[in-house]
């Protein structure tokens, strides 16, 4: 019961700074960036044991960009802050504000997102290399183009996505659509879970392409979809 209670009054903590710094201003929007149940996460933000659990505080943290220290989160020692919570952001991964109305400028980055077959494109670009599109939502690391027909109708080939990139050993959310950047390249597909933990199989929407298996170990970073532009 101690360690519950340690648990709540760190999870309490690191909200309210959450609120303090202006990342989140309601239980609701920490549901809406850690891609989860609103139930579910209030009642694991109101101590409820049986929610507010190593793996939540885990997922908690990586949504907010490992602000928190996790040994502090989960026992109350240490700093509440991570040692690289006040580094600055990599240019390529952050949002710009644009104005008062809500828009921010991401970089489209120059490849495209394969909607058939793993291509030879590498996602290390700079953000000089880039043009900027306007995301009507904050928190995008960048934008790519859609190219192939696998993934439609939903995702149409010439059609722009928002990604941010998240923890694939932390929290992946099965059924969801992710942008893998791979060793043999970039590929946008729904992913779900094998009888392997160390592979994921990657589903077109398309019904003409098969899915495929990749292994964890050849990925070199995962982004959820968060929107689709379609300019169609």
């Amino acid at each position: 019961m101690m360690q519950e209670n340690v648990k709540h009054k760190c999870i309490t903590k690191a909200y309210e700074h959450l609120r303090s710094i202006g990342k989140v201003h309601t239980k609701t929007d920490v549901a809406n960036i850690m891609h989860a149940s609103r139930p579910n996460v209030t009642a694991a933000l109101n101590g409820d044991s049986k929610f507010l659990t190593d793996n939540f505080l885990e997922r908690f943290n990586v949504a907010f960009d490992n602000m928190f220290n996790i040994k502090w989160l989960m026992t109350g020692v240490g700093d509440m802050l991570s040692s690289t919570s006040s580094a600055q952001p990599q240019p390529s991964a952050k949002a710009e504000r644009l104005s008062d109305d809500e828009a921010y400028k991401v970089p489209l980055v120059p490849i495209s997102a394969l909607g058939g077959s793993l291509n030879d494109f590498n996602l290390a670009v700079k953000r000089a290399d880039c043009e900027s599109v306007i995301s009507p939502i904050k928190d995008i690391d960048m934008a790519i183009k859609i190219s192939g027909d696998s993934m439609e109708p939903e995702y149409p080939s010439g059609s722009q996505v928002l990604i941010k990139k998240v923890n694939e050993r932390a929290f992946l959310e099965w059924g969801r659509v992710y942008v893998l950047n791979t060793c043999n390249g970039i590929v946008i597909k729904r992913l779900m879970p094998t009888a392997d933990p160390n592979t994921v199989l990657c589903e077109s929407i398309n019904p003409k392409y098969p899915p495929f298996e990749v292994n964890l170990e050849n990925v070199n970073g995962v982004y959820r979809v968060m929107m689709c532009m379609s300019f169609k």
